[in-house]
């Protein structure tokens, strides 16, 4: 099987080119379609005694009010990368897959059996856009799981925590509805 990444910050791609041997590294931000080929990446601060690089975002998607830094990366319309060899994505594009998702073409997942992605509640805590993405999936042939599913969250407007939710697409699996996945919160306990 291949395996490809593509990481725009360059601490983490040359993190990633080290311990990844082997992997298509692209130094890059995946967007969709209808973005400029270079942008500012937004440089998340750095709280002391952390030496973890994590939470950058392109300028436009980023929440932080005063970034450490920017740094100009590549973006790459992400259903290019998409090839027919292509059935396992894990997206996790701090707030660009909210872009992605929303206007994903018809087709655009055909040859992808397993999809997982972060959706950044905060960025939009609106649920009705999240219900839309899940139906538009579910049309494309998922059956879609997701971090409190069943729970009385299904029934808000907003999503009630200030976190994300990990979401997982299947086109091979029975839906999550019954599993004990589906009755669990991000922290593995029961609801």
């Amino acid at each position: 099987a291949r395996v490809a990444a593509v990481e725009p910050e360059t601490a983490n791609a040359d993190l990633a080119a080290r311990n990844l041997p082997g992997v298509d590294l692209l130094r890059a931000a995946v967007v969709y379609d209808d973005f400029p080929d270079f942008a500012p990446l937004a440089l998340a601060p750095r709280r002391a005694r952390d030496r973890n690089t994590w939470r950058h975002a392109l300028l436009p998607y980023s929440h932080y009010a005063t970034p450490a830094g920017l740094q100009t990366v590549r973006c790459l319309p992400f259903f290019r990368l998409l090839g027919p060899d292509v059935t396992f994505v894990k997206l996790d594009v701090e707030g660009a897959e909210l872009d992605i998702l929303d206007h994903f073409p018809p087709g655009a997942w055909r040859n992808v059996t397993r999809l997982v992605f972060e959706y950044s509640f905060t960025k939009r805590p609106d649920l009705q856009p999240f219900r839309a993405i899940l139906a538009k999936l579910r049309a494309e042939g998922f059956h879609v799981a997701y971090d409190a599913l069943g729970s009385c969250w299904d029934h808000l407007a907003r999503w009630p925590g200030r976190t994300d939710a990990l979401v997982f697409c299947a086109r091979d699996l029975q839906p999550a509805s019954s599993s004990r996945l589906a009755r669990t919160t991000a922290s593995g306990r029961d609801l």
